[in-house]
Protein backbone atom coordinates (compact mmCIF):
# COMPACT_ATOMS: atom_id res chain seq x y z
CA UNK A 1 0.00 0.00 0.00
CA UNK A 2 2.74 2.49 0.75
CA UNK A 3 4.62 1.83 -2.70
CA UNK A 4 1.01 2.77 -4.20
CA UNK A 5 0.61 5.93 -1.96
CA UNK A 6 4.34 6.88 -3.04
CA UNK A 7 3.34 6.45 -6.99
CA UNK A 8 0.44 7.56 -6.76
CA UNK A 9 1.55 11.03 -5.46
CA UNK A 10 4.54 11.09 -7.61
CA UNK A 11 2.05 10.97 -10.66
CA UNK A 12 0.14 13.76 -8.80
CA UNK A 13 3.47 15.86 -8.89
CA UNK A 14 4.31 15.61 -11.99
CA UNK A 15 1.30 16.23 -13.47
CA UNK A 16 0.61 19.63 -11.07
CA UNK A 17 4.58 20.60 -12.33
CA UNK A 18 4.07 19.54 -16.51
CA UNK A 19 0.72 22.06 -16.04
CA UNK A 20 2.37 24.61 -14.06
CA UNK A 21 4.90 25.23 -17.15
CA UNK A 22 4.44 27.69 -19.91
CA UNK A 23 2.96 26.73 -23.17
CA UNK A 24 5.04 26.34 -26.49
CA UNK A 25 4.45 29.35 -28.61
CA UNK A 26 4.75 27.92 -32.12
CA UNK A 27 6.69 30.58 -34.39
CA UNK A 28 4.80 32.09 -37.20
CA UNK A 29 4.51 31.09 -40.60
CA UNK A 30 7.58 32.82 -42.24
CA UNK A 31 6.64 36.24 -43.82
CA UNK A 32 7.89 36.33 -47.43
CA UNK A 33 9.21 39.17 -49.28
CA UNK A 34 9.28 40.00 -53.49
CA UNK A 35 12.12 41.49 -55.33
CA UNK A 36 12.84 42.69 -58.67
CA UNK A 37 15.47 43.02 -61.48
CA UNK A 38 15.44 44.96 -64.55
CA UNK A 39 17.86 44.99 -67.44
CA UNK A 40 17.53 48.33 -69.50
CA UNK A 41 20.88 48.07 -71.47
CA UNK A 42 19.84 44.43 -72.67
CA UNK A 43 22.89 42.87 -70.78
CA UNK A 44 21.41 39.21 -70.84
CA UNK A 45 18.77 39.74 -73.37
CA UNK A 46 19.94 37.71 -77.21
CA UNK A 47 17.49 36.65 -80.21
CA UNK A 48 17.39 33.46 -78.72
CA UNK A 49 15.60 34.86 -75.58
CA UNK A 50 16.47 36.21 -71.77
CA UNK A 51 20.30 34.79 -71.61
CA UNK A 52 20.06 34.72 -67.24
CA UNK A 53 19.79 32.01 -64.85
CA UNK A 54 19.72 33.46 -60.99
CA UNK A 55 20.40 31.63 -57.95
CA UNK A 56 18.95 32.46 -54.66
CA UNK A 57 20.68 31.15 -51.42
CA UNK A 58 22.72 28.57 -53.71
CA UNK A 59 19.12 27.41 -55.65
CA UNK A 60 17.90 28.19 -59.13
CA UNK A 61 15.08 30.82 -58.96
CA UNK A 62 12.25 30.14 -61.11
CA UNK A 63 11.10 32.97 -63.42
CA UNK A 64 7.66 32.84 -65.51
CA UNK A 65 8.55 34.14 -68.59
CA UNK A 66 10.00 37.32 -69.03
CA UNK A 67 8.72 38.34 -65.66
CA UNK A 68 11.52 39.02 -63.21
CA UNK A 69 10.36 39.68 -60.11
CA UNK A 70 11.29 36.59 -57.44
CA UNK A 71 9.27 35.75 -53.96
CA UNK A 72 11.99 35.52 -51.53
CA UNK A 73 12.60 35.35 -47.74
CA UNK A 74 12.95 38.89 -46.13
CA UNK A 75 16.49 40.09 -44.66
CA UNK A 76 19.87 39.00 -46.23
CA UNK A 77 20.08 36.64 -49.12
CA UNK A 78 22.79 35.64 -51.81
CA UNK A 79 22.26 36.37 -55.16
CA UNK A 80 23.90 34.88 -57.72
CA UNK A 81 23.56 35.89 -61.82
CA UNK A 82 24.73 33.61 -64.80
CA UNK A 83 24.62 33.70 -68.07
CA UNK A 84 22.43 30.72 -69.17
CA UNK A 85 24.24 29.62 -72.05
CA UNK A 86 27.43 29.13 -70.92
CA UNK A 87 27.12 29.05 -66.66
CA UNK A 88 29.37 31.81 -66.12
CA UNK A 89 28.60 33.94 -63.36
CA UNK A 90 28.09 37.79 -64.40
CA UNK A 91 27.67 38.64 -60.45
CA UNK A 92 27.52 37.39 -56.98
CA UNK A 93 25.83 39.77 -54.06
CA UNK A 94 24.28 39.68 -51.22
CA UNK A 95 20.73 42.08 -50.81
CA UNK A 96 18.86 43.28 -47.68
CA UNK A 97 15.38 42.56 -48.56
CA UNK A 98 13.04 44.77 -46.52
CA UNK A 99 9.08 42.67 -46.17
CA UNK A 100 7.18 45.80 -46.66
CA UNK A 101 8.71 47.09 -50.11
CA UNK A 102 9.34 45.97 -53.35
CA UNK A 103 13.00 46.55 -54.21
CA UNK A 104 13.96 47.04 -58.09
CA UNK A 105 17.34 46.52 -58.85
CA UNK A 106 19.30 47.68 -62.06
CA UNK A 107 22.09 45.92 -64.41
CA UNK A 108 24.18 47.85 -65.90
CA UNK A 109 27.74 48.22 -66.98
CA UNK A 110 29.97 51.22 -66.26
CA UNK A 111 31.84 51.23 -69.83
CA UNK A 112 29.97 49.55 -72.35
CA UNK A 113 33.43 47.51 -73.16
CA UNK A 114 34.01 46.28 -69.73
CA UNK A 115 32.81 42.37 -68.76
CA UNK A 116 31.81 43.67 -65.14
CA UNK A 117 28.29 43.75 -64.70
CA UNK A 118 27.17 45.92 -61.50
CA UNK A 119 23.46 45.87 -59.48
CA UNK A 120 22.29 49.42 -58.33
CA UNK A 121 18.90 49.64 -56.38
CA UNK A 122 16.54 52.29 -57.50
CA UNK A 123 15.30 54.20 -55.08
CA UNK A 124 14.45 56.98 -57.24
CA UNK A 125 10.58 56.39 -56.37
CA UNK A 126 10.84 58.09 -53.20
CA UNK A 127 12.25 61.08 -54.35
CA UNK A 128 10.09 64.24 -54.29
CA UNK A 129 9.61 65.98 -58.10
CA UNK A 130 11.12 68.98 -58.52
CA UNK A 131 9.62 72.17 -59.06
CA UNK A 132 7.83 73.32 -62.21
CA UNK A 133 10.23 74.14 -65.53
CA UNK A 134 13.19 72.13 -63.01
CA UNK A 135 14.82 68.47 -63.27
CA UNK A 136 17.22 66.47 -60.62
CA UNK A 137 20.05 65.10 -61.77
CA UNK A 138 22.19 63.13 -59.60
CA UNK A 139 25.55 61.97 -61.10
CA UNK A 140 28.23 59.45 -61.21
CA UNK A 141 31.41 59.34 -63.35
CA UNK A 142 33.18 56.16 -64.44
CA UNK A 143 34.80 57.36 -67.39
CA UNK A 144 38.05 57.56 -64.32
CA UNK A 145 40.38 56.81 -66.98
CA UNK A 146 39.50 58.77 -69.27
CA UNK A 147 39.85 61.63 -67.06
CA UNK A 148 43.16 60.42 -65.83
CA UNK A 149 41.47 59.12 -62.72
CA UNK A 150 40.80 62.47 -61.25
CA UNK A 151 37.46 63.82 -59.65
CA UNK A 152 35.89 66.67 -61.99
CA UNK A 153 33.01 69.17 -62.39
CA UNK A 154 30.44 68.72 -65.39
CA UNK A 155 29.26 71.70 -66.24
CA UNK A 156 25.53 71.94 -67.64
CA UNK A 157 24.34 74.52 -70.24
CA UNK A 158 21.41 75.43 -72.17
CA UNK A 159 21.32 77.87 -74.67
CA UNK A 160 25.18 78.95 -74.20
CA UNK A 161 24.45 79.41 -70.51
CA UNK A 162 25.63 77.56 -67.69
CA UNK A 163 22.99 76.35 -65.12
CA UNK A 164 24.43 74.13 -62.88
CA UNK A 165 27.86 72.65 -62.20
CA UNK A 166 28.12 68.85 -60.41
CA UNK A 167 31.02 67.97 -58.60
CA UNK A 168 32.02 64.18 -58.85
CA UNK A 169 33.41 61.64 -56.63
CA UNK A 170 36.00 59.09 -57.68
CA UNK A 171 32.95 56.84 -58.94
CA UNK A 172 30.06 57.26 -56.06
CA UNK A 173 27.07 59.11 -57.34
CA UNK A 174 26.49 62.44 -55.79
CA UNK A 175 25.20 62.25 -52.09
CA UNK A 176 22.03 64.35 -53.46
CA UNK A 177 20.07 65.70 -56.75
CA UNK A 178 21.61 68.69 -57.95
CA UNK A 179 18.77 71.04 -59.43
CA UNK A 180 18.67 72.78 -62.50
CA UNK A 181 15.85 74.94 -64.82
CA UNK A 182 14.50 73.67 -68.14
CA UNK A 183 14.52 75.92 -70.94
CA UNK A 184 11.32 76.41 -72.78
CA UNK A 185 10.54 77.54 -76.07
CA UNK A 186 7.06 79.00 -77.00
CA UNK A 187 6.29 78.16 -81.07
CA UNK A 188 2.79 79.38 -82.07
CA UNK A 189 1.77 80.16 -78.50
CA UNK A 190 2.61 75.77 -77.64
CA UNK A 191 5.26 75.62 -75.07
CA UNK A 192 7.73 73.34 -75.93
CA UNK A 193 10.61 71.89 -73.55
CA UNK A 194 14.24 72.24 -74.77
CA UNK A 195 15.46 68.45 -73.71
CA UNK A 196 19.00 68.75 -74.43
CA UNK A 197 21.60 70.02 -72.10
CA UNK A 198 25.36 70.66 -73.33
CA UNK A 199 27.71 68.82 -70.92
CA UNK A 200 31.45 70.19 -70.82
CA UNK A 201 34.07 69.38 -67.89
CA UNK A 202 36.47 71.02 -65.65
CA UNK A 203 39.75 69.77 -64.06
CA UNK A 204 40.78 70.02 -60.27
CA UNK A 205 42.05 73.69 -61.65
CA UNK A 206 38.45 74.54 -63.10
CA UNK A 207 40.03 74.09 -66.25
CA UNK A 208 38.54 73.15 -69.47
CA UNK A 209 39.16 69.50 -70.54
CA UNK A 210 39.83 68.90 -73.76
CA UNK A 211 39.60 66.13 -76.38
CA UNK A 212 42.13 64.48 -78.65
CA UNK A 213 41.70 66.81 -80.82
CA UNK A 214 43.00 70.25 -77.96
CA UNK A 215 39.23 71.44 -78.70
CA UNK A 216 37.27 71.36 -75.45
CA UNK A 217 35.38 68.30 -74.43
CA UNK A 218 31.64 68.42 -75.23
CA UNK A 219 28.97 66.02 -75.31
CA UNK A 220 25.54 66.06 -74.65
CA UNK A 221 22.45 64.93 -72.08
CA UNK A 222 18.91 64.34 -73.20
CA UNK A 223 16.72 64.59 -70.65
CA UNK A 224 13.94 62.23 -71.68
CA UNK A 225 11.23 63.25 -74.12
CA UNK A 226 7.31 63.97 -74.72
CA UNK A 227 5.13 66.70 -73.94
CA UNK A 228 5.32 69.20 -70.94
CA UNK A 229 2.63 67.92 -69.21
CA UNK A 230 4.18 64.43 -68.84
CA UNK A 231 8.25 64.88 -69.44
CA UNK A 232 10.51 63.11 -66.89
CA UNK A 233 11.93 65.36 -64.49
CA UNK A 234 13.69 63.13 -62.34
CA UNK A 235 17.39 61.87 -63.67
CA UNK A 236 20.17 59.30 -62.36
CA UNK A 237 22.72 59.28 -65.28
CA UNK A 238 26.45 58.11 -65.10
CA UNK A 239 29.49 59.19 -67.56
CA UNK A 240 30.94 56.32 -69.68
CA UNK A 241 33.81 55.93 -71.83
CA UNK A 242 32.80 54.65 -75.41
CA UNK A 243 36.09 54.94 -78.32
CA UNK A 244 37.55 58.24 -77.72
CA UNK A 245 34.94 60.41 -76.07
CA UNK A 246 32.19 60.32 -73.09
CA UNK A 247 28.59 59.98 -73.32
CA UNK A 248 26.11 59.97 -70.12
CA UNK A 249 23.68 57.16 -69.99
CA UNK A 250 20.59 57.35 -68.18
CA UNK A 251 20.06 54.84 -65.26
CA UNK A 252 16.79 56.06 -63.50
CA UNK A 253 14.22 58.34 -64.80
CA UNK A 254 11.11 59.60 -64.00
Amino acid sequence: MKRYNYLLSLVLLMIIASCSKKEVTLPEPGTFSKVRFRDPFILFQTEAGLNLAINYQGKPLASSGNSWEFTVLPGEGKFEFLYKDSGIKALETTLNIDKDSIPTYVFFKPDANSEQVQLIEDTQGSEAPPAPDHIKVKLANFAQSFFGNKNIKVVFSQNGAAVDTIQTQGTEYTSGYSVMPRAFTTVRGQKRITYQYELTFLDENDLPIANSDGNPLVTYFISGSGSASNAKSIFTIFLREESDTISPAILFES
